[in-house]
Protein backbone atom coordinates (compact mmCIF):
# COMPACT_ATOMS: atom_id res chain seq x y z
CA UNK A 1 0.00 0.00 0.00
CA UNK A 2 1.14 3.48 -1.04
CA UNK A 3 1.47 6.69 1.64
CA UNK A 4 -2.03 7.44 -0.58
CA UNK A 5 -4.25 4.68 1.53
CA UNK A 6 -3.37 6.51 4.90
CA UNK A 7 -6.71 7.42 6.95
CA UNK A 8 -7.38 8.39 10.50
CA UNK A 9 -9.76 6.56 12.58
CA UNK A 10 -11.55 6.38 15.95
CA UNK A 11 -11.73 4.07 18.54
CA UNK A 12 -15.18 2.91 20.15
CA UNK A 13 -14.27 0.86 23.46
CA UNK A 14 -16.17 -0.32 26.56
CA UNK A 15 -15.95 2.69 29.13
CA UNK A 16 -16.70 0.77 32.15
CA UNK A 17 -18.29 -2.79 34.06
CA UNK A 18 -22.27 -1.35 33.02
CA UNK A 19 -20.40 -1.18 29.58
CA UNK A 20 -21.20 2.39 28.53
CA UNK A 21 -19.16 3.41 25.75
CA UNK A 22 -16.86 6.58 24.95
CA UNK A 23 -14.74 7.65 22.07
CA UNK A 24 -11.33 6.95 22.53
CA UNK A 25 -8.80 10.35 22.75
CA UNK A 26 -6.41 8.41 20.45
CA UNK A 27 -6.85 9.61 16.70
CA UNK A 28 -3.79 7.77 14.45
CA UNK A 29 -2.61 7.08 10.85
CA UNK A 30 -3.52 3.58 9.55
CA UNK A 31 -2.94 1.85 6.16
CA UNK A 32 -6.43 -0.19 6.63
CA UNK A 33 -10.31 -0.77 6.71
CA UNK A 34 -12.87 -2.89 6.44
CA UNK A 35 -15.99 -3.26 3.93
CA UNK A 36 -19.54 -4.39 5.84
CA UNK A 37 -22.56 -4.41 4.12
CA UNK A 38 -26.11 -3.19 5.20
CA UNK A 39 -26.48 -6.81 6.48
CA UNK A 40 -23.56 -6.33 8.87
CA UNK A 41 -25.54 -6.91 12.26
CA UNK A 42 -27.68 -10.22 10.82
CA UNK A 43 -24.61 -11.27 9.56
CA UNK A 44 -22.56 -10.96 13.16
CA UNK A 45 -25.02 -11.73 15.61
CA UNK A 46 -24.67 -15.11 14.66
CA UNK A 47 -21.10 -15.59 14.82
CA UNK A 48 -21.15 -13.71 18.26
CA UNK A 49 -23.64 -16.62 19.48
CA UNK A 50 -21.67 -19.09 18.77
CA UNK A 51 -19.23 -17.69 21.37
CA UNK A 52 -21.01 -19.43 23.94
CA UNK A 53 -21.21 -22.73 22.14
CA UNK A 54 -20.10 -25.47 23.78
CA UNK A 55 -17.75 -26.63 21.28
CA UNK A 56 -15.49 -23.68 22.00
CA UNK A 57 -13.01 -24.01 25.19
CA UNK A 58 -14.50 -21.52 27.94
CA UNK A 59 -10.94 -21.06 29.20
CA UNK A 60 -9.87 -18.71 26.17
CA UNK A 61 -10.35 -15.06 26.84
CA UNK A 62 -10.82 -13.16 23.61
CA UNK A 63 -11.66 -9.45 21.68
CA UNK A 64 -13.92 -9.18 18.42
CA UNK A 65 -12.04 -5.95 16.71
CA UNK A 66 -15.06 -4.27 13.86
CA UNK A 67 -13.50 -1.99 11.56
CA UNK A 68 -15.69 0.45 9.84
CA UNK A 69 -13.95 1.35 6.11
CA UNK A 70 -15.45 4.88 6.14
CA UNK A 71 -18.85 3.43 5.03
CA UNK A 72 -21.63 5.52 4.12
CA UNK A 73 -24.15 3.52 6.37
CA UNK A 74 -24.18 3.45 10.34
CA UNK A 75 -21.60 0.11 10.36
CA UNK A 76 -20.16 1.92 13.58
CA UNK A 77 -23.67 1.76 15.32
CA UNK A 78 -24.84 -0.96 14.88
CA UNK A 79 -21.13 -2.08 15.99
CA UNK A 80 -22.03 -0.24 19.15
CA UNK A 81 -25.20 -1.95 19.03
CA UNK A 82 -24.11 -5.34 18.68
CA UNK A 83 -21.86 -4.76 21.83
CA UNK A 84 -24.32 -4.25 23.81
CA UNK A 85 -26.71 -7.15 23.06
CA UNK A 86 -23.18 -9.21 23.97
CA UNK A 87 -22.12 -7.27 27.04
CA UNK A 88 -19.75 -10.67 27.78
CA UNK A 89 -17.70 -10.07 24.61
CA UNK A 90 -15.19 -7.84 24.43
CA UNK A 91 -16.03 -5.66 21.20
CA UNK A 92 -13.75 -2.75 19.71
CA UNK A 93 -14.97 -0.81 16.94
CA UNK A 94 -12.50 1.25 14.56
CA UNK A 95 -14.23 3.33 11.96
CA UNK A 96 -11.79 4.95 9.16
CA UNK A 97 -12.66 8.03 7.44
CA UNK A 98 -12.38 6.61 4.07
CA UNK A 99 -12.95 3.42 1.78
CA UNK A 100 -9.53 1.60 1.45
CA UNK A 101 -10.53 -1.87 0.23
CA UNK A 102 -10.79 -5.35 2.22
CA UNK A 103 -7.28 -6.33 2.02
CA UNK A 104 -6.50 -2.88 4.10
CA UNK A 105 -9.54 -4.14 6.30
CA UNK A 106 -7.98 -7.46 7.83
CA UNK A 107 -4.76 -6.02 7.54
CA UNK A 108 -5.62 -2.99 10.08
CA UNK A 109 -7.60 -5.86 12.13
CA UNK A 110 -4.21 -7.78 12.39
CA UNK A 111 -2.34 -5.26 13.45
CA UNK A 112 -3.99 -3.22 15.50
CA UNK A 113 -5.68 -6.46 17.32
CA UNK A 114 -4.14 -7.51 20.99
CA UNK A 115 -4.23 -11.30 20.56
CA UNK A 116 -1.80 -14.24 20.61
CA UNK A 117 -3.84 -15.34 17.92
CA UNK A 118 -5.79 -14.03 15.57
CA UNK A 119 -8.73 -15.26 12.86
CA UNK A 120 -10.13 -13.71 10.23
CA UNK A 121 -13.18 -14.88 9.43
CA UNK A 122 -16.14 -12.99 6.91
CA UNK A 123 -18.92 -12.39 9.01
CA UNK A 124 -21.18 -13.43 6.53
CA UNK A 125 -21.55 -16.89 8.26
CA UNK A 126 -20.28 -18.87 5.55
CA UNK A 127 -17.68 -20.86 7.95
CA UNK A 128 -18.67 -22.54 10.76
CA UNK A 129 -17.58 -21.06 13.80
CA UNK A 130 -16.92 -24.43 15.48
CA UNK A 131 -14.11 -24.82 13.16
CA UNK A 132 -12.18 -22.86 14.88
CA UNK A 133 -11.69 -25.77 17.36
CA UNK A 134 -9.95 -27.39 14.12
CA UNK A 135 -7.46 -24.09 13.48
CA UNK A 136 -6.85 -23.71 16.86
CA UNK A 137 -5.58 -27.85 17.46
CA UNK A 138 -4.03 -27.58 14.20
CA UNK A 139 -2.00 -24.34 15.05
CA UNK A 140 -1.26 -25.97 18.67
CA UNK A 141 0.84 -28.36 16.75
CA UNK A 142 2.34 -26.18 14.66
CA UNK A 143 3.40 -23.30 16.70
CA UNK A 144 3.04 -25.08 20.52
CA UNK A 145 5.00 -21.86 21.82
CA UNK A 146 2.99 -18.99 19.26
CA UNK A 147 5.76 -18.83 17.02
CA UNK A 148 5.48 -17.22 13.63
CA UNK A 149 2.91 -19.71 11.92
CA UNK A 150 -0.40 -19.82 10.07
CA UNK A 151 -3.02 -22.11 9.85
CA UNK A 152 -6.13 -21.78 6.66
CA UNK A 153 -9.74 -23.06 6.85
CA UNK A 154 -10.12 -24.92 3.61
CA UNK A 155 -13.07 -25.95 0.98
CA UNK A 156 -11.04 -28.13 -1.39
CA UNK A 157 -12.81 -30.99 -0.03
CA UNK A 158 -15.95 -29.38 -1.25
CA UNK A 159 -15.12 -29.07 -4.62
CA UNK A 160 -16.88 -32.41 -5.81
CA UNK A 161 -19.94 -31.52 -3.30
CA UNK A 162 -23.38 -30.58 -4.32
CA UNK A 163 -22.38 -27.31 -2.26
CA UNK A 164 -19.59 -26.17 -5.02
CA UNK A 165 -21.56 -28.23 -8.18
CA UNK A 166 -24.46 -26.15 -7.90
CA UNK A 167 -22.68 -23.18 -8.23
CA UNK A 168 -22.95 -21.55 -11.82
CA UNK A 169 -21.00 -23.04 -14.55
CA UNK A 170 -18.72 -19.47 -15.04
CA UNK A 171 -18.50 -19.63 -11.20
CA UNK A 172 -16.68 -22.78 -11.30
CA UNK A 173 -14.82 -22.37 -14.45
CA UNK A 174 -12.99 -18.88 -12.92
CA UNK A 175 -12.66 -21.33 -9.88
CA UNK A 176 -10.47 -23.89 -11.51
CA UNK A 177 -8.75 -21.19 -13.98
CA UNK A 178 -7.86 -18.97 -10.79
CA UNK A 179 -5.86 -22.38 -9.49
CA UNK A 180 -3.75 -22.65 -12.32
CA UNK A 181 -2.29 -18.75 -12.31
CA UNK A 182 -1.89 -19.49 -8.22
CA UNK A 183 0.69 -22.72 -9.15
CA UNK A 184 2.40 -19.96 -11.59
CA UNK A 185 2.54 -17.22 -9.15
CA UNK A 186 4.00 -19.70 -6.42
CA UNK A 187 1.43 -20.54 -3.88
CA UNK A 188 -0.51 -23.69 -5.46
CA UNK A 189 0.37 -25.49 -2.63
CA UNK A 190 -2.33 -24.10 -1.00
CA UNK A 191 -5.60 -25.72 -2.16
CA UNK A 192 -7.94 -22.97 -1.14
CA UNK A 193 -6.30 -19.42 -1.26
CA UNK A 194 -9.51 -17.96 -0.34
CA UNK A 195 -11.69 -18.89 2.52
CA UNK A 196 -12.28 -16.26 4.72
CA UNK A 197 -11.39 -18.33 7.60
CA UNK A 198 -7.19 -17.90 8.72
CA UNK A 199 -5.79 -18.35 11.92
CA UNK A 200 -2.16 -16.54 12.21
CA UNK A 201 -0.20 -16.17 15.36
CA UNK A 202 0.92 -12.57 16.58
CA UNK A 203 4.37 -12.83 15.51
CA UNK A 204 3.30 -14.06 11.80
CA UNK A 205 0.99 -11.41 11.61
CA UNK A 206 3.70 -8.83 12.45
CA UNK A 207 6.08 -10.33 9.83
CA UNK A 208 3.23 -11.00 7.73
CA UNK A 209 0.88 -7.71 7.38
CA UNK A 210 3.55 -4.85 7.23
CA UNK A 211 4.60 -5.91 3.83
CA UNK A 212 1.01 -6.51 2.28
CA UNK A 213 0.47 -4.00 -0.80
CA UNK A 214 -2.86 -5.44 -1.93
CA UNK A 215 -6.04 -4.39 -0.95
CA UNK A 216 -8.44 -5.91 -2.91
CA UNK A 217 -9.94 -9.23 -3.10
CA UNK A 218 -6.92 -11.49 -3.91
CA UNK A 219 -5.17 -10.36 -0.91
CA UNK A 220 -5.15 -13.52 0.46
CA UNK A 221 -3.13 -14.75 -1.83
CA UNK A 222 -0.18 -12.37 -1.51
CA UNK A 223 -0.39 -12.93 2.67
CA UNK A 224 0.53 -16.37 1.56
CA UNK A 225 2.87 -15.50 -1.03
CA UNK A 226 4.44 -13.61 1.72
CA UNK A 227 4.50 -16.47 4.59
CA UNK A 228 6.26 -18.87 2.24
CA UNK A 229 9.02 -16.17 1.16
CA UNK A 230 9.49 -15.22 5.29
CA UNK A 231 10.00 -18.97 5.89
CA UNK A 232 6.31 -18.85 8.17
CA UNK A 233 4.65 -22.37 7.75
CA UNK A 234 1.35 -22.66 6.67
CA UNK A 235 -1.17 -25.72 6.80
CA UNK A 236 -4.49 -26.05 5.19
CA UNK A 237 -7.40 -27.45 7.27
CA UNK A 238 -10.55 -28.66 6.16
CA UNK A 239 -13.87 -26.70 7.35
CA UNK A 240 -17.26 -26.47 6.35
CA UNK A 241 -19.12 -24.10 4.48
CA UNK A 242 -22.02 -23.04 2.59
CA UNK A 243 -23.12 -20.43 0.14
CA UNK A 244 -24.73 -17.05 1.18
CA UNK A 245 -26.79 -15.28 -0.96
CA UNK A 246 -26.10 -11.61 -1.20
CA UNK A 247 -22.69 -11.43 -2.03
CA UNK A 248 -21.19 -8.55 -3.09
CA UNK A 249 -18.90 -10.42 -5.41
CA UNK A 250 -19.22 -9.54 -9.22
CA UNK A 251 -18.15 -13.05 -10.74
CA UNK A 252 -16.98 -11.72 -13.84
CA UNK A 253 -15.99 -8.41 -13.33
CA UNK A 254 -14.05 -9.36 -10.14
CA UNK A 255 -12.44 -12.12 -11.01
CA UNK A 256 -11.30 -9.63 -14.30
CA UNK A 257 -9.98 -7.85 -11.24
CA UNK A 258 -8.33 -10.67 -9.38
CA UNK A 259 -6.15 -11.99 -12.81
CA UNK A 260 -5.17 -7.76 -12.94
CA UNK A 261 -3.85 -8.20 -9.28
CA UNK A 262 -2.25 -11.55 -9.66
CA UNK A 263 -0.04 -10.61 -12.51
CA UNK A 264 0.56 -6.89 -10.93
CA UNK A 265 1.25 -9.01 -7.82
CA UNK A 266 3.78 -11.44 -9.83
CA UNK A 267 5.36 -8.85 -11.42
CA UNK A 268 6.68 -6.75 -8.97
CA UNK A 269 7.88 -9.66 -6.98
CA UNK A 270 10.43 -10.50 -10.54
CA UNK A 271 11.11 -7.10 -10.81
CA UNK A 272 12.28 -6.71 -6.90
CA UNK A 273 9.92 -3.75 -6.22
CA UNK A 274 7.96 -5.48 -3.70
CA UNK A 275 10.18 -7.30 -1.14
CA UNK A 276 10.31 -8.96 1.65
CA UNK A 277 12.81 -7.76 4.87
CA UNK A 278 13.16 -9.92 8.23
CA UNK A 279 14.40 -7.22 10.78
CA UNK A 280 17.36 -7.88 11.96
CA UNK A 281 19.07 -5.76 15.43
CA UNK A 282 21.26 -3.06 14.51
CA UNK A 283 25.20 -4.20 14.74
CA UNK A 284 25.32 -2.11 18.25
CA UNK A 285 22.33 -3.58 19.69
CA UNK A 286 23.75 -7.23 18.85
CA UNK A 287 26.65 -6.65 19.92
CA UNK A 288 25.43 -5.34 23.28
CA UNK A 289 23.69 -8.50 23.68
CA UNK A 290 26.42 -10.33 23.76
CA UNK A 291 28.72 -8.49 25.49
CA UNK A 292 26.45 -6.15 27.64
CA UNK A 293 29.71 -5.45 30.32
CA UNK A 294 31.34 -3.47 27.08
CA UNK A 295 28.47 -1.24 26.11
Amino acid sequence: MDDQTVAHFRVYETGDSNGNWFIASTIAEVRDLVSHSSDFLACSRPNLAHLSTPALKKSRTYEILIVDDGSADETSALGVKLAGEYPESDIRVVTLEKNLGKGGAVRHGMLYARGQRLLMVDADGASRFEDLELLWEAMDKLAPKNEPAVVVGSRAHLVKTEAVVKRSFIRNILMYGLHTILRIVGVGHIRDTQCGFKLFTRRAAQQIFPAQHLATWIFDVELLLLAKQLGIPVEEVPVEWHEVAGSKLNVVKDSLQMLRDLLVLRANILLGRWKVFIEVPPLLTLFSLLNPALV
